[in-house]
C-alpha cells in the first residue's frame, strides 16, 4: 500500500496540469483522467494480487498484457 498515495498524487497532478487546461469536450477530459488514473495504479494492482513492487506476482497472461503496454525499445 505504500505506493497508493504517491501514485494518486502523481495522477492528480498530471490530470490537473495536463488534461484540464486542454480545450476539448468534457467527455474526453474525463476519459483521459480515467486512463491516467488506471495507468498510475499499475503497481497497486500488482500488490493487490499478491506481488510486490520489485517482484510482481501475477498470472502470466496479465503480466504479458500489462507489460505489452509498457516501454518499447
Amino acid at each position: 500500500m505504500f505506493l497508493f498515495w504517491p501514485s494518486l498524487i502523481l495522477a492528480v497532478y498530471v490530470v490537473c496540469s495536463g488534461v484540464l487546461p486542454l480545450k476539448i469536450h468534457w467527455f474526453w477530459k474525463l476519459l483521459s483522467a480515467a486512463v491516467i488514473f488506471l495507468i498510475s495504479m499499475k503497481y497497486m494492482a500488482y500488490t493487490m494480487n499478491g506481488g510486490t513492487f520489485f517482484e510482481p506476482a501475477v498470472k502470466g497472461a496479465w503480466m504479458l498484457t500489462w507489460e505489452a503496454q509498457g516501454e518499447r525499445t
